[in-house]
């Protein structure tokens, strides 16, 4: 059998260490690699290292913040670009 690709990288900014365990673990179970950024420094600097095919970010973070971190990494990934989305987790318990 030949190597199995790795799947894509998924850079998580996620501030809750709870929050992030749990979507990595989900992600992981379904063959993702996960890159994990607690801030917006973090996310930079990791994209800066290796850039994601996706970054997924809390809807907890600041607007502001969010765009100007998607954007430093949009221009990292010129010009082959990459996706962002955003999450949010409410406890209803």
């Amino acid at each position: 059998m030949g190597a199995k690709h790795p799947g894509p990288l998924i850079l998580v900014m996620e501030a809750v260490e709870e929050t992030h365990d749990s979507i990595e673990k989900l992600l992981k179970t379904d063959g993702y690699r996960i890159d994990p950024a607690r801030n917006e420094q973090d996310a930079v600097a990791n994209a800066t290292r290796k850039p994601p095919d996706l970054l997924l970010v809390s809807l907890g973070c600041a607007p502001a913040h969010v765009i100007e971190v998607a954007r430093r990494i949009r221009d990292l990934r010129q010009p082959t670009g990459f996706h962002g989305a955003g999450m949010n987790f409410v406890d209803y318990s």
